[in-house]
């Protein structure tokens, strides 16, 4: 058995090449899987832990929900029956910083006591004053506004805090940690509460309190009890976990995609590697059989080989793994959690399953290859008469057809729940049916080709076509190109069409030219906005987010109030009917309008009833129908304005839609400058179109590097395909060039049958992307993604068929190089 093993180990070192493929084939496959089941922990890990980081590390936050009356008494929090660590009562106000050059500045002020601080937020300084006591007029800064504002230690800033001007003297300057994390849109500074509150003359009062618990198991019962005792503000965990939770799904399903892409592709190369690796050993085999070592024996040593490779490729490949997670991490992370440094977050079991995706994945595909050749009588094995027989092509062909009619026929049959099994599965099936096809069609493509070829390329042209017929290698390069092109048409045409979808979204959805969010936006606001210069008319509605869907164990990313009257003017609603009756019934009593998505994941119908979580109780609502949009994903639902104001117990504005009759943008600026003191977000709708695109280009873009990754991989496989090819046909090249074939007639023929199968590889990729393409709308059904249009790559068509033909000839070049070098007499003598 040493004798074996030491021959295996020695074959294993000289084709180098061979383990280089296997090992990349599998470090791969295993590096996108081990990034697929560890993206959604990752990022939930990371926007989790640097959101609260630069909120406070409190678990529960109770705030005002009224701006004309924001105060009130921490102290009830008390009561709590639950275990706290702290309670902290903290004071928020928004500040201004007008410069000499008259540049509005915005200021976030946190009124805490430097103990407080401590326990809620800590933070480092980079420079403070020693000796002294954080009271009075004392202000820390972060180093952003220190270094922008050219601050030290002592000097003076005035900010304006509830209308009027306040001097602060600097006590500390921030790393950029904590509240100091994200001053992206406005800067933070923190003052002591004391001061606060006199400028407010709030006696003691709050308008924000943190609390953390001492067992965090008692979040929910603790929000519940909390709600009781603060009816008139709301209570909540300071991260949403279904926030979140929806903005990594739909990231981590697409990389799983991808996964099935580049496992099967590795599959491809794997199985060839070692049907060729078995036929290559069949004298040794049959030499060791001769001389006593049983079946058992070979089947072990060669499986320990297939272990080699898959342990191999699951170390480098978990390896790998981590640093594409990594990378995908900080591509979708936002800026200002960018600057600390991102954990990417997974356990030792996603190694394990990452590294036991890796093994099966080796020993799954090279088992077939290993043991048929152990099935062969001896004799054949030691004359090397042996071949690895296959499932006819006819019957491939019929099971490949049955495979796609199963597609077209249940896809769109299935929703609910279901319906993501069956599209996944309906995938997988979609990329079998297509290598299960190929043998078939392509000795018919074979046949078809064979005149038009011997007039074009006379006799070479014929014997090329003939080759190609009945080679499985052949065959293979073919299913790897075809399986290439199929999965860089799909992702970019996914892509394409999300993106179009989304760069129309608001122009397609909206009548408006400015969205507009402010502090205390309550009617006055309104009616000063209609004022301005430039302004046409206004809108504003009421917005909450985040609502729990109580009896259906879900949730509402974004439920939006409608003015019947009014809103068609400035948002177009795709919903089955008249918009505008749709529109006001729901004044008639609490109905709402649910996104297509919604509806269906809620698993509701026209008349049901469902119960939402609001800050004034859990109210009853029955869906009235349902629309169709982007907005929010498809997570989104419309009531009337009457019962949001209600249920939401506010009468402060979420957002002010805007028309002018000027440039929107020297509109927006005049606003900002003219309601600066209420806190304005003004986007133009073109802005925000871009801020879209841009989000969802980054998801795409890493879809699209992984798409020719899985290309890559495939050009590799159709590189070590068409040598293996070269090594199979020794025998036949050498005796044609015996009968006379030239060496450049043998490089033709290997460049005539390249070419034809890069051209039909990119035939069979096209009709296998047009197949997934068809599967999209579905896709996105059953994911509970908005439907977009679909456009269809007719125009790029020519361009997969350049690109499969180039890389197949680009691969030629090393066999025909290889063939111009055979030695006739030597590989007849061996044969």
């Amino acid at each position: 058995m040493n004798i074996i093993a030491r021959s295996i180990i020695k074959s294993i070192a000289e084709r180098k090449f061979r383990t280089c493929l296997i090992i990349f084939s599998i470090l791969i496959a295993t590096a996108l899987f081990f990034s697929s089941i560890t993206i959604s922990n990752s990022l939930t890990h990371v926007y989790t832990q640097k959101l609260e980081n630069a909120q406070g590390n409190a678990d529960i936050i109770i705030k005002s929900v009224d701006n004309t009356d924001p105060f009130f008494s921490a102290n009830k929090a008390e009561n709590l029956s639950k275990s706290t660590s702290y309670n902290i009562g903290e004071i928020q106000s928004p500040a201004i910083y007008i410069t000499e050059s008259n540049n509005i500045n915005w200021f976030n002020l946190h009124g805490l006591e430097e103990g407080e601080l401590e326990k809620l937020n800590p933070i480092t300084f980079v420079d403070k004053q020693n000796n002294q006591l954080f009271e009075g007029n004392k202000i820390i800064v972060s180093q952003g506004v220190a270094d922008k504002f050219k601050l030290s230690i002592g000097d003076a800033i005035v900010l304006e805090v509830n209308g009027k001007k306040q001097s602060f003297n600097i006590y500390g300057i921030s790393n950029p940690m904590g509240y100091f994390m994200d001053e992206s849109q406005f800067y933070s500074a923190i003052v002591p509460k004391g001061l606060l509150s006199q400028i407010y003359q709030t006696n003691g009062l709050v308008n924000y309190v943190n609390i953390k618990l001492a067992d965090v198991t008692d979040k929910p019962a603790a929000i519940t009890e909390l709600s009781a005792m603060y009816k008139d503000q709301m209570v909540k965990d300071p991260v949403s976990p279904e926030d979140i939770k929806s903005q990594t799904s739909v990231l981590s399903t697409a990389l799983m995609v991808m996964v099935v892409v580049v496992t099967f592709m590795s599959i491809f190369i794997i199985y060839t590697c070692f049907k060729v690796l078995t036929i290559e050993r069949l004298p040794m085999v049959g030499t060791f059989r001769s001389i006593g070592a049983t079946k058992k024996v070979i089947h072990l040593l060669l499986i320990a080989e297939s272990l080699f490779y898959g342990v191999i490729g699951a170390v480098l490949g978990s390896a790998l793994g981590v640093v594409i997670l990594n990378y995908i991490t900080s591509m979708t992370t936002p800026g200002y959690i960018e600057q600390s440094p991102i954990m990417s977050q997974f356990s030792p079991v996603h190694i394990v399953a990452s590294s036991l995706f890796a093994i099966l994945l080796c020993l799954g595909s090279s088992l077939m290859p290993i043991l048929k050749t152990s099935k062969a009588p001896l004799k054949e094995v030691i004359l090397n008469l042996t071949e690895l027989k296959d499932l006819g092509k006819r019957k491939k062909f019929i099971i490949g057809l049955v495979f796609i009619a199963l597609i077209v026929i249940f896809a769109p049959m299935v929703t609910g729940q279901l319906s993501v099994v069956v599209i996944g599965v309906s995938v997988i099936l979609a990329g079998v049916a297509l290598t299960l096809v190929i043998p078939f069609l392509t000795e018919l493509a074979a046949v078809i080709l064979e005149k038009p070829y011997a007039l074009i390329f006379g006799n070479i042209g014929s014997l090329a076509l003939r080759n190609i017929r009945g080679n499985s290698n052949m065959m293979n390069t073919i299913s790897l190109i075809a399986i290439g092109i199929t999965s860089i048409m799909f992702v970019n045409t996914a892509s394409n069409s999300v993106l179009t979808a989304t760069t129309n979204l608001y122009s397609e959805s909206s009548t408006f030219d400015i969205k507009m969010t402010a502090a205390g936006a309550d009617q006055q606001l309104v009616n000063n906005i209609q004022k301005v210069d430039g302004v046409k008319d206004v809108y504003a509605n009421y917005e909450a987010k985040n609502v729990k869907v109580i009896d259906k164990n879900g949730d509402i990313l974004a439920i939006d109030s409608v003015d019947s009257n009014r809103h068609l003017d400035f948002w177009k609603v795709d919903v089955v009917g008249d918009a505008k009756e749709q529109l006001k019934s729901l004044d008639n009593e609490r109905n709402i309008l649910l996104a297509v998505q919604v509806k269906e994941r809620l698993g509701v119908k026209d008349g049901d009833t469902i119960t939402l979580a609001f800050p004034k109780g859990d109210k009853e609502y029955k869906v009235q129908g349902n629309f169709n949009t982007l907005m929010y994903t498809g997570n989104y639902a419309l009531i009337s304005e009457k019962y949001m104001k209600e249920d939401l117990g506010t009468t402060m504005y979420s957002n002010m839609y805007i028309k002018t009759n000027q440039n929107p943008s020297t509109v927006a600026k005049k606003m900002e400058r003219q309601f600066f003191s209420d806190r304005p977000q003004i986007i133009t709708v073109k802005d925000w179109q871009q801020e879209n695109v841009k989000s969802n280009e980054q998801i795409f873009s890493i879809l699209k590097g992984f798409a020719f990754l899985s290309m890559l991989i495939g050009i590799v496989g159709v590189f070590n395909n068409l040598v293996i090819n070269l090594i199979q046909r020794r025998r036949s090249l050498a005796m044609l060039r015996s009968i006379g074939m030239s060496k450049a007639q043998t490089a033709k023929m290997i460049f005539i049958e390249s070419l034809t199968l890069g051209l039909i590889g990119g035939v069979f990729g096209c009709l296998g992307g047009y197949l997934l393409i068809w599967l999209l709308p579905y896709i996105y059904k059953a994911l509970y993604i908005p439907p977009v249009y679909i456009f269809y790559p007719f125009s790029q068509v020519w361009l997969y068929f350049l690109a499969s033909a180039c890389i197949a000839i680009v691969a030629s070049i090393s066999p025909m190089i290889k063939s111009s070098k055979l030695n006739i007499i030597n590989v007849i003598k061996y044969e």
